[in-house]
């Protein structure tokens, strides 16, 4: 991630790191399944299981180490850098396999633009220009062939739905001569009708410079600026808090469910655009500049839907990581769905994983109580619970190919405990990783896109942490929640502050807090930020928000320690007892921990 103070990209956590070589990674995108294919045994650039930016280069570092091309990249040259039938049915590493059979298109159907089918995107592939990296899948070739249907390109609109596509490109902004640039862009959402209401159906990036773009976020944003352009990096955004598009290579046409849309436009509260664009000039090329920005595919036409987005996991509270470890970090929430707005539960149909550098694998699951068992996440025993599916999983996540996901439909019902695991790998640290919003340091997010977004109030929802240190073997072997669960280490304790407000030990005060102050909005994100400014001081009060550089040791005095612990448990109480009993969880917002470091276990409100 970038070093910024951002509360848009804290939320979000949406950014890579730059590419360490100049392999013009948009050329993945050219080639079905370029995004995923990893690094061969004995590529001493590349550690083995890496993601492969330079497929086309000697090394998977690509270009800047090794400009030589490898038999594939010849041939891609040769072809035009286009997946082409001849290119497809070529061997070019001379290992008996076609480059279809190695990038998971061994019928030759793919094409750029076209949505791929499962079967495809869960290919295991293997390098096109490295004899000794084939993999065997095993695969009837003649009957999976026989069977293929061709690609369509991506279906963004229904029968009979108005169709149009409205561009947003920045203004030429120059690309510095450095490996690593993040620019931060704000813009409008001028529509053709300021009084009509819009709905997006589908989103694609509007690209400029390939070459330097190394990926891009967007945000919608509740209210307009003056003068669209670059905006300082540690701006804090507020009112661009809602993630609705990301771009990198390998990335296909985002298409939302035909029955759901993301309304956009007066009284919708989407009248705005946040891009934070990555670039990655490794070469130090001067000169170049870059007007890229994305593309929305609307419609008039209202659809039955609203799409929303869920942010799982925990933003910066993923323990601290002693280095050369392998590390778990699991939360878990109970979900609480409108069962007026969705009787039929709510319906996931997409998803995006963020880690950082360490992160090796991230997974969300759905659980539920045991049948004698219903306790609220905030009292929970994990032992009382037991697996119920998979919501979303990436067993072979990579930072520096980081997409999002389309999956079949999961449903998530009122009171189901929803739990994120990330494991890390820190092999090649040598001090302790903490989370935060450096790519050096940690997070732990999976984003989950729903409908109907109106059945779920609380869209940043975090529980109880579980973080532990994992031994080769449990590491291995550690596929879900329920594995942690059986480790002897396991310490499920929970925040002090926390079982003091719900024992009562801790009573909540609301005085000097406006009403609507305890949701979490806008207006009390910022309300938040200004009151712990004013009692914690501006070094404290940054580390309670972001958890940034939390390895120093600061006094919290009694003023701060109220603002910190009375603003989260009167919250806490507000959202969670329903019906005179305490029924679901808060989020747990980042500082939990922190705070109790710095605070203490149990403040005094006196």
């Amino acid at each position: 991630m970038a070093p910024s103070h951002s509360l848009a990209l804290c939320f979000c956590g949406l950014l890579f790191l730059a590419g360490l070589a100049d392999a013009r990674q948009h050329y993945r995108s050219r080639i079905p399944n370029g995004d995923i294919v990893r690094c061969p045994t004995g590529d001493p650039n590349c550690g083995e299981g890496d993601l492969c930016e330079g497929i086309g280069h000697e090394s998977c570092a690509g270009g800047a180490v090794t400009p030589r091309l490898n038999p594939f990249g010849q041939d891609l040259s040769d072809a035009g850098v286009k997946w082409t039938k001849e290119l497809c049915e070529k061997d070019s590493d001379g290992d008996g396999f076609s480059n279809g059979h190695e990038l998971g298109d061994p019928c030759c159907i793919w094409r750029e633009g076209a949505s791929s089918p499962q079967w495809m995107l869960d290919w295991p592939v293997s390098h096109p220009g490295v004899p000794h990296s084939k993999q065997l899948p095993d695969q009837d070739l003649e009957e999976l062939c026989r069977s293929a249907e061709p690609l369509e390109p991506v279906k963004f609109y229904n029968e009979g739905e108005d169709q149009l596509t409205l561009e947003y490109p920045m203004l030429p902004q120059t690309v510095p001569p450095q490996e690593t640039t993040y620019v931060d862009y704000r813009l409008n959402l001028d529509l053709p009708d300021d009084d009509k209401v819009y709905y997006v159906v589908g989103a694609e990036a509007l690209l400029d410079n390939e070459e330097m773009v190394h990926h891009f976020t967007v945000a919608s944003c509740s209210e307009r600026v003056e003068k669209p352009g670059v905006i300082p990096n540690d701006t804090m955004n507020v009112e661009c808090l809602e993630s609705i598009f990301i771009w990198a290579p390998g990335t296909e046409p985002y298409a939302l469910p035909l029955n759901a849309a993301i309304p956009i436009g007066k009284g919708t509260g989407r009248v705005g655009l946040h891009l934070q664009m990555h670039y990655d000039n490794p070469l130090f090329k001067e000169g170049h500049t870059d007007a890229s920005g994305m593309k929305l595919h609307v419609t008039t036409s209202p659809r039955e839907f609203e799409a929303g987005v869920l942010l799982t996991g925990t933003q910066m509270d993923v323990g601290r990581i002693p280095p050369k470890t392998k590390f778990y970090s699991s939360t878990v929430f109970q979900i609480e769905v409108d069962q007026e707005l969705a009787p039929d539960g709510v319906t996931v149909f997409a998803f995006f994983p963020h880690m950082h550098l360490t992160g090796r694998r991230i997974f969300t699951e759905k659980l539920k109580g045991k049948p004698d068992q219903r306790k609220p996440a905030t009292s929970l025993d994990l032992g009382d619970l037991e697996k119920d599916g998979d919501v979303a999983r990436d067993d072979s996540w990579s930072f520096i190919g980081q997409k999002y996901f389309k999956i079949d439909p999961v449903k998530l019902y009122d009171g189901d405990y929803v739990a994120t695991t990330c494991l890390y790998n820190t092999k090649n640290r040598d001090e302790v990783t903490v989370g935060g919003l450096g790519s050096r340091e940690e997070m732990c997010f999976n984003i989950l896109a729903f409908y109907p977004e109106k059945a779920i109030k609380y869209k940043f929802l975090k529980g109880p942490s579980y973080v532990g240190e994992l031994d080769d073997d449990q590491y291995v072997s550690t596929s879900s929640i329920t594995d942690i669960l059986q480790l002897p280490q396991l310490d499920t304790s929970f925040p002090a502050w926390r079982r003091a407000y719900f024992d009562g030990e801790l009573v909540c005060d609301e005085s000097g807090i406006e009403g609507g102050g305890l949701e979490i909005n806008n207006e009390a994100v910022a309300d938040t930020v200004k009151d712990l400014g004013e009692a914690c001081g501006e070094k404290l009060s940054m580390v309670l928000m972001t958890n940034l550089n939390d390895k120093e040791d600061l006094e919290c005095s009694k003023e701060c320690a109220k603002v910190v612990y009375n603003r989260m448990g009167c919250y806490l109480m507000k959202r969670a007892i329903k019906d005179g009993e305490i029924k679901y969880p808060l989020e747990a917002v980042p500082m939990e921990h922190t705070a109790e470091r710095h605070c203490g276990k149990v403040p005094s409100h006196s």
